[in-house]
């Protein structure tokens, strides 16, 4: 049985391996300048002149990105599947193997090396990611009625994400060290992969000793549940079905539907996967047009009294405030918990109104104030989907539906390009119509959402709420197994008992007084 201290460690371990390795591909700009610097590809340049770059040594440079971040976003589905099906175990072992070989073959000089090696560390970084969300599930509560909830599940998937969006400066470190001292850029990764190879021995060792307990709930789990047989997975429960596991003998009086117990393609087409998927769709795209268009938004016409230093400044400086997003997570966990999903939604919704809005003022100060606001908006679109997902739709299938909706988001990248092209040729480098659209982009969704909160059955959605019942029972916290323990059986089991035997103490107690007043009356 796993002690609270392993499930602790299991927790800050998978925090600390989404910092380095998550989303580490995205830090490209630094290791482009550690590569310049090393003269990657200097081969290809047959006349080079004057010129540090020819033109098909970038090409290849620019490569080496492309293909990784296509990969990274493209594994998603299949890493998840992965996960789910075998476990975030072997899913820990597959992430540190390729992350390892990818290092190995980004610092050889040689060909395609570089290029495959990075798209490795990217589909390792994906699969550190996917492991990271069964986190969530490492501290189960459970109630004196039977009912099992998970502590601390938004706060640990909030983390995970902020702290995956912070690995981007992972490679900057790099680029520091390698500036500062004359250290090959093959000794840094191979002191990383001693680092990683730690990293995945540790968190390996933490997931068996908590993955056995979480398998062994699920069989005693699917011993009852038709949906249980329907899929190929061995790994992981739906907390709703061990509430209704704990108590076989309570009336059914739950909705008849439960979307965390449906098979996998009966989720994919539900309402509440569709409300995740249009979510993604509209702030993942508002996120990367704000990042790939922000050098050419402080250059436009927008900013008149503006020079090529003033722009470069809020660059750097509105570049340097994104990583703090890992900051945000306490307040991604205390709006989700006092607000509900479905208002939490509402609230992402106004903070990303509200940056618009300041997006059209052409003073360059008020843009730092934009700037903020992006930074917590940001961080609370990329923690929402994957909280959502876990709580609604459960442990089973939480790697392939986030898997899958980072596989689906992957073109949203090529929106970048044509947006630029439409804003210097029709708008006449001014960003305000584009700003203009992003902001009525958000009604659509905020529609959707009301929708959701008035037609869903899961309660997640709407504010939270407890009922007296549940005020007056005090929380009893359990390890792992999820399951109910053999003493509060005994108690549910002592209660179900007193309330099946009251109607015949009532019946008695009726008979006597009967007889009571036929004796009084005979008297």
């Amino acid at each position: 049985m796993a002690t609270t201290r392993t499930r602790v460690g299991l927790v800050i371990l998978t925090e600390v391996s989404s910092l380095l390795y998550s989303g580490t591909v995205f830090g490209w700009a630094p290791m482009l300048l550690v590569l310049r610097r090393d003269g990657l590809f200097d081969s290809t340049c047959l006349d080079k002149g004057e010129a540090t770059w020819c033109d098909e040594q970038q090409q290849l440079l620019g490569s080496i990105f492309t293909f990784a971040a296509v990969f990274y976003s493209a594994s998603g589905i299949s890493v998840g599947a992965f996960v789910d099906i075998y476990g975030p175990s072997k899913g820990i072992l597959l992430a540190g193997a390729l992350s390892i070989c990818g290092f190995y073959l980004f610092a050889m000089s040689w060909s395609w090396a570089p290029i495959f090696g990075y798209s490795l560390i990217g589909i390792g970084g994906m699969a550190f990611f996917q492991c990271a969300f069964k986190a969530q599930y490492a501290f189960p509560e459970v109630s004196e009625d039977g009912s099992v909830a998970y502590k601390y599940q938004t706060l640990i998937i909030a983390g995970a994400t902020t702290l995956g969006d912070a690995s981007v400066l992972i490679w900057l470190v790099f680029e520091l060290i390698s500036n500062a001292y004359p250290v090959p850029l093959a000794t840094m990764f191979g002191y990383y992969s001693i680092v990683t190879l730690v990293m995945t021995a540790a968190l390996f060792w933490l997931w068996r000793e908590c993955e056995s307990e979480m398998l062994t709930s699920e069989s005693s789990d699917e011993e009852g549940s038709e949906e249980g047989s329907e899929e190929e997975n061995n790994y992981g429960a739906t907390s709703t079905s061990l509430t209704t596991r704990a108590d076989s003998t309570a009336p059914t009086s739950s909705p008849a539907v439960n979307i965390s117990k449906l098979p996998f393609a009966r989720q994919l087409f539900s309402r509440e996967f569709f409300f995740l998927f249009s979510f993604a769709c509209i702030h993942t795209t508002r996120c990367n047009l704000y990042l790939g268009l922000l050098p050419y938004f402080y250059e436009s016409k927008q900013f008149s009294m503006g020079t090529s230093a003033t722009s470069d400044y809020y660059v750097n400086v509105t570049s340097a405030l994104i990583p703090l997003g890992c900051l945000c997570a306490p307040l991604i966990n205390a709006l989700i918990q006092t607000l509900g999903f479905g208002y939490t939604s509402q609230a992402i919704a106004l903070i990303a109104a509200a940056q618009s809005l300041l997006m059209l003022s052409p003073s360059l100060p008020l843009q730092l104030a934009a700037a903020c606001l992006f930074v917590v908006y940001r961080a609370n679109v990329f923690a929402f989907p994957p909280a959502l997902t876990g709580k609604i739709f459960g442990p089973r299938t939480v790697g392939r539906l986030t898997g899958l909706m980072f596989t689906l988001m992957s073109p949203v990248q090529f929106t970048i390009t044509p947006a630029l092209g439409v804003t210097l040729r029709d708008f006449n480098d001014d960003f305000r119509p584009l700003s203009a659209l992003e902001f009525l982009s958000l009604v659509p969704l905020a529609v959707l959402t009301w929708w959701l909160m008035n037609t869903s059955r899961e309660s997640d959605l709407g504010l939270p709420k407890k009922s007296t019942a549940e005020a007056r029972a005090t929380p009893r916290y359990s390890a792992l197994p999820v399951t109910p323990t053999r003493s509060n059986s005994m108690r549910l089991q002592q209660r179900d008992d007193v309330k099946e035997s009251s109607p015949a103490r009532t019946q008695t107690t009726v008979e006597v007084m009967r007889t009571s007043k036929v004796n009084t009356c005979e008297v």
